[in-house]
């Protein structure tokens, strides 16, 4: 279970499954270039988490 105080509100709501526009929104909300530049830094992880393991 991810802790509020540890990461914003927009990452933990991807523990609830959102839709892809429901991400977009709620990261596009976070403010300049901030939002997306978390959300495409954990996109990465995913896609590569594979070779980190």
């Amino acid at each position: 279970m991810l802790k509020s105080y540890q990461f914003s509100m927009a990452v933990c709501s991807l523990s609830n499954l959102p839709d892809s526009q429901k991400i977009l929104t709620d990261f596009s909300s976070i403010g300049h270039s901030s939002g997306t530049d978390t959300l495409c830094g954990i996109a990465y992880i995913f896609q590569n988490l594979h070779y980190l393991i």
